[in-house]
């Protein structure tokens, strides 16, 4: 998506600068400036953010940076942005929506200036009313942004962010537990969210808990290790829909990942993002959809059920990063036909 494109997804504007308490236009509705719910040149688009994304980038003169997002009615989102502690940044974000036709509704549902640490911003346990297209507005209280670094997370904190799919084909939860130093890259989980959404099924991530660390995460039918993850720390263990996806850095046995077959429980490690360092996005994603469809029923790269034998076609996706004019492998349609959502418990 070009800077100046609005996406079809939601969209969630943002934008700040390092401040002092001096202040300029920051009262005034960036959004609207002047021409009632039109975005306007004040307003950069830089692409999507997906639940769970964390971005971080650097003002280029454009006063506000915006970011895409789409949720459902009734999701409870998590919304920060901060800038450098030492150079003093103050933001300030917003958000309007939900979208309708080409108006954002004209003024933000929500604002925050100081709600966290160091004069960053904090919008928590925000429910959104309706479903649809959201638009998040973040400024600064000075001119002095040019060159200034910002981090901006998105997070969904119940289980009813992601939008409901045209098509009905039924949803996929993931809840995340972290069990080492590896997270999301930024935009992995919109760019999942969005592969799965063009054939038809609605996936959403939800964060669990961080929990310590560990040198090797094992795997196994009736590994102790994976069978105490799962009965202690699953929230979601049981729910119709819902997979256990644990995030470590290595894994026994030097594997990148593993999947339950016809499961609900999956783990990655962070190989194939270190071993594709100009490509970390596409290669976390590939991981996480090769190991989430071992769980959605779905074999080995190249094997069609039917066929009983290889045949060029991917079931379940490579997790190697694919080269730049390639984008990010996806099932084969013949084996998108043999995706089942009714997953058996890792523990019964």
């Amino acid at each position: 998506m070009s800077k100046h494109e609005l996406s079809l997804a939601a969209l969630l504007v943002l934008t700040f600068s390092g401040c002092t308490a001096e202040s300029t236009d920051d009262d005034l509705d960036p959004v609207l400036d002047g021409k009632t719910d039109s975005i306007t040149g004040r307003v950069s688009i830089e692409g999507g953010i997906g639940f769970g994304d964390r971005v971080a980038s650097t003002f280029d003169g454009t006063r506000y940076h915006g970011y895409t997002f789409r949720a459902a009615a009734g999701a409870r989102i998590d919304v920060a942005l901060s800038g450098d502690a030492a150079d003093k940044t103050d933001t300030v974000v917003r958000i309007y929506g939900p979208r309708s036709g080409g108006s954002w509704g004209g003024y933000p549902i929500a604002k925050d200036d100081d709600g966290g640490t160091d004069r960053s911003s904090h919008l928590g346990e925000l429910e959104l009313t309706a479903g649809g297209e959201y638009l998040i507005v973040a400024s600064c209280k000075n001119r002095q942004f040019d060159g200034r670094t910002y981090a901006l997370s998105l997070a969904c904190t119940n289980d009813h962010c992601a939008p409901e799919t045209a098509s009905g084909k039924g949803t996929i939860r993931v809840e995340v537990d972290y069990v080492g130093y590896q997270r999301f890259e930024p935009g992995t989980t919109a760019l999942v969210q969005s592969y799965f959404a063009s054939i038809g099924y609605d996936l959403a991530f939800v964060e669990g808990d961080e929990l310590p660390p560990v040198d090797i995460l094992e795997f196994g039918a009736n590994n102790p290790m994976l069978r105490g993850y799962y009965l202690d720390h699953f929230e979601h263990r049981g729910q119709p829909g819902w997979h256990y996806m644990l995030m470590g850095d290595t894994v026994s046995y030097s594997n990148r990942g593993w999947g339950m077959l016809g499961g609900d429980i999956f783990l990655i490690s962070s190989d194939p993002v270190s071993l594709n360092p100009e490509h970390r996005t596409e290669a976390q994603a590939n991981i996480i959809m090769h190991e989430l469809g071992h769980n959605l029923g779905l074999l080995h790269e190249g094997f069609e059920p039917e066929l009983g034998s290889h045949n060029k076609s991917t079931c379940a996706t490579a997790d190697q990063a694919p080269a730049p004019d390639v984008p990010v492998t996806i099932y084969s349609p013949t084996c998108i036909d043999h995706i089942r959502l009714d997953s058996m418990p890792y523990v019964p």
